[in-house]
């Protein structure tokens, strides 16, 4: 073996790019698939919209102003390119994982194989699962490094004696300190992590320098902690102490939040309202926290992801998780042939395991007085990122100081297998829901050339893949419709109670951060996938038609649906490829939707000629209540085999149900021949 292979620079260089491309392959396979989600959608129709990037500015004043400047930022150059957005968080992904690693060899610069196993727990760890939804989630990744760097940069003013160097890394340290604290204040935990580690730095470095003996090395090492190192340690912490002391000041006396959810006085007033029954929420909810953090989040996620999930994903994930893994054995089989691989001192582990708990136990506790608790489930699992730092050092220092030889490893491999599965199969996940979300766009599309503005669009997609906000609607519609416009079409999601909205015909107006949504309840148009196979239904009120399984919430306001707000005459639109990615190909759905779009304007010989053309090219719907276009152009010219041919395909039970839902005082529009279309679809064949 060449001592080149031997370097200490040879062996980071080896260990930072394993972390890398780890995180590389376990987030970044499926990323052409992937999209925009959830909250990224009202802040990216705000950059494209009129309002612009001043609009984006305004959209965060309410509570986190920073972020608003730094999306606008970014939005400038990369603006709404989902490919590009996810890239970006990739990469940022990919730095906190480095950054992370940084801290670990200043702090402990002999300890190489441990270091870098903690750095790959700490970046895979699956208690965080939605690194897909890019454009949300890469202001806390950019916090997370922020705040990762500035500690580095705290430890290593303590290796350098240049006092020009110590002040520009202090004042660095302060700055980036700022930065992620108005970024996102919930990491401000991350200090008492800061604020342990210069304590343990320097405790070991004067122990090391008076004693040489294990036993006066302890002794040392505890009258230390309780004189020269905690004056030492506090006077290297004061910038980080005064920036986040000003900054929680500010939070707390002169900034007032206009958003519920970030509005100190409004959690402190929810708080005395009921002292003792928040104090004891606030126990068990930490309690729960932590276990969560610490043990559940390696298993509950992997469980409920590949317990949904499908096969093929599960043999996709697990070969990139079979590469990552040997990716890391190849790692180690390398470094135990380069250095000696003894057994880690107990300290070491046992330090580090402390060390850990800390930077989990109070971290945690931040964000559960602030009224946040972690949940497994749509963006909740977000409450884990301050304490992921903590969860790899606990973990690390567990793994070594209990355990040795080959079940050490054996753990070490297991934690990395369950990491990598869980985040493949949350990408597969979010791919599947992308491309749910991208077809309603595309299919209205072809079925809609454009919407009459103050119509009211009301979603739903399949179980497992609703949307939770309105914003998901008018979002991406009006960037697909009305592109650097105001906004002309609202949204909304189903709800409890919707039906009689629309049947009183509700106006409302709702400031959603600082966009002002207008809703007209008079005006609603119903879209719905009722499953992942099933094209999208745009729902004629007159003569609505769903299959078994549609949504509840959906039959019961289908009724309701307005077709007359569909422009026939307009030019149809044509959705930007780069924000909702290429147009699908023209299989069943896209016949589906320009028969409909035919038959809403009377044309029965183009709808007929578009199901023949479908015929002749084998496309079937998997949803049988999507015959019924073929069944209506067909009838409507009198074509009564092929019309009956297409009736046959659809099950008789299914042809049943949809004869129910039909209205018999209902009137058809102009041209149609109901007493054939009966005849076909609801006689006794």
């Amino acid at each position: 073996m060449t001592n080149g292979l031997k370097s200490p620079k040879t062996e980071a260089w080896l260990a930072g790019g394993l972390i890398a491309l780890a995180a590389a392959l376990s987030y970044g396979i499926l990323i052409p698939q992937l999209g925009f989600y959830r909250d990224d959608w009202f802040m990216l129709w705000t950059g494209q919209s009129n309002l612009g990037l001043s609009g984006i500015i305004q959209l965060f004043q309410t509570d986190r102003p920073l972020i608003g400047w730094v999306y606008a930022i970014v939005f400038k150059f990369i603006g709404t390119n989902v490919l590009t957005w996810q890239i970006l968080a990739l990469l940022l992904k990919i730095l906190t994982g480095l950054s992370f690693f940084w801290i670990l060899r200043l702090v402990w610069p002999e300890k190489r194989l441990e270091t870098t196993f903690a750095a790959l727990l700490f970046v895979l760890y699956p208690g965080f699962f939605q690194q897909p939804v890019a454009a949300t989630f890469s202001i806390v990744l950019l916090a997370l490094n922020a705040a990762f760097v500035s500690i580095a940069l705290t430890i290593y003013t303590l290796r350098t004696s240049n006092w020009f160097l110590k002040a520009t890394l202090t004042l660095t340290a302060m700055a980036l300190t700022l930065l992620y604290a108005a970024l996102y204040e919930a990491l401000v935990g991350l200090e008492a992590v800061r604020w342990a580690l210069v304590w343990y730095v320097i405790a070991n470095e004067r122990s090391a320098v008076q004693v040489s003996s294990a036993k006066t090395q302890r002794l040392a090492y505890r009258s230390g902690a309780l004189t020269g190192t905690t004056w030492k340690a506090s006077k290297i912490l004061l910038p980080s102490i005064l920036v986040i002391a000003g900054f929680v000041g500010w939070r707390l006396f002169f900034f007032e939040s206009a958003r519920r959810a970030t509005n100190i006085d409004v959690l402190l007033a929810d708080y005395a309202s009921n002292p003792l029954h928040s104090l004891l929420q606030i126990l068990f909810g930490y309690l729960k926290d932590l276990f969560e953090t610490l043990v559940s989040a390696w298993f509950v996620p992997f469980y409920q992801f590949t317990a949904e999930g499908r096969y093929t994903d599960f043999l996709s994930g697990l070969g990139i998780t079979l590469v990552v893994l040997a990716l890391a054995a190849g790692y180690l089989i390398w470094f135990r042939r380069c250095y000696p691989d003894p057994e880690p001192d107990d300290p070491f582990s046992k330090h580090l395991l402390l060390l850990g708990l800390v930077a989990v136990v109070i971290p945690s506790a931040v964000i559960v007085v602030l009224g946040r608790n972690v949940v497994f489930s749509t963006q909740w699992d977000r409450y884990t990122t301050q304490s992921m730092l903590g969860v790899a050092l606990a973990v690390t220092g567990a793994i070594l100081y209990y355990l040795r030889g080959s079940a050490r490893w054996a753990v070490f491999f297991s934690l990395l297998f369950l990491a990598v599965m869980t985040h493949y199969h949350s990408a597969a996940y979010h791919a599947r829901f992308w491309n749910l979300e991208r077809n309603v766009v595309w299919q209205l599309a072809w079925r809609a050339p454009a919407l009459t503005p103050g119509t009211t669009v009301i979603v739903s997609l399949p179980d497992g893949y609703r949307l939770a906000e309105e914003y998901e609607v008018w979002g991406p519609l009006n960037m697909a419709y009305y592109p650097g416009q105001p906004m002309q079409v609202s949204g909304q999601v189903p709800y409890d109670g919707m039906a009689l909205d629309i049947l009183d015909g509700k106006k409302e107006s709702r400031t959603m951060r600082n966009v002002n949504v207008k809703r007209d309840y008079g005006a609603p148009l119903v879209l719905s996938m009722p499953s992942q196979n099933s094209c999208l239904h745009v729902i004629d009120g007159q003569h609505p038609v769903w299959p078994y399984y549609e949504n509840p919430r959906i039959k019961e306001i289908a009724a309701f649906s307005r077709l007359d707000l569909i422009d026939l005459a307009a030019t149809p639109v044509t959705p930007p490829v780069s924000t909702f990615g290429a147009e699908p190909g023209h299989g069943w759905c896209f016949y589906y939707q320009k028969m409909g779009l035919a038959l809403q304007a009377g044309d029965f010989v183009e709808a007929a000629r578009l199901a023949d053309e479908a015929a002749q090219k084998g496309l079937k719907p998997s949803d049988e209540t999507e015959w019924l276009p073929v069944v209506l152009a067909y009838a409507n010219l009198g074509q009564i085999e092929k019309a009956s041919s297409a009736a046959d395909e659809i099950d008789k039970s299914v042809r049943r149900y949809i004869c129910l839902q039909q209205s018999a005082t209902a009137p058809w529009p102009q041209g149609y021949n109901p007493e054939l279309i009966r005849s076909v679809l609801c006689g006794n064949r």
